[in-house]
């Protein structure tokens, strides 16, 4: 038991690790040739102080980073093929389905036990195996999450492929302090170019 009522594999470890994402303007990306996506939506909030009660299990920080978002690239939730998300905890996939508007608040337990976050579903969350099964390098995991999602858009996942992936999401949130939904929280809404 480490929180009751997680316990030691509900909850990620932290350690060390590196990713690197290469962003270039467009004459480049035609000269280099490669599989190339898109960044369609890109927010960065900060907490909000709050005082008294706060709910954990509706991060508002999430929610309105999603919606902007969302907004930006012009799509919305149902139209996101793959995400990769904060699963730090084992509740907090569930937390972040409704936050991230994958399903209306209260259904991300039937959601999940349904199938539509896996493969086959509505939408494929967390192919990489998330934060739970590979850990959590504080620095570098919302890159990392970009760099999975470059090989989901264009293919190059191996037996983590989500078939046909063409738009793809990251969700990164954390320095939870008393009295602060978060730190922060950055959301990435990416899209795969057809041509080169």
């Amino acid at each position: 038991m480490i929180s009751d009522p997680l316990t030691l594999l509900q909850c990620c470890p932290t350690g060390d690790g590196a990713a690197a994402v290469i962003v270039v303007n467009d004459k480049l990306r035609k000269r280099l040739a490669l599989p190339t996506v898109e960044i369609c939506g890109s927010v960065l909030h900060s907490g909000t102080p709050t005082s008294g009660f706060r709910n954990m299990l509706r991060p508002e920080i999430t929610r309105h980073s999603a919606r902007e978002a969302f907004e930006q690239a012009g799509i919305g939730p149902q139209d996101v093929d793959v995400v990769e998300l904060h699963d730090a905890f084992s509740i907090a996939e569930l937390v972040y389905y409704e936050a991230l508007g994958l399903c209306e608040d209260g259904e991300s337990a039937s959601f999940l036990a349904s199938g539509h976050s896996t493969f086959g579903g509505s939408v494929v969350v967390n192919p990489s195996g998330g934060l739970l099964s590979k850990g959590h390098p504080v620095g570098c995991s919302g890159v990392a999450q970009i760099v999975e999602l470059y090989w989901q858009l264009t293919g190059q996942a191996g037996r983590r492929q989500v078939p046909d992936a063409r738009i793809g999401m990251t969700h990164v949130t954390g320095g939870g302090i008393a009295q602060l939904d978060h730190g922060a929280c950055a959301i990435h809404i990416l899209k795969v170019l057809d041509e080169i």
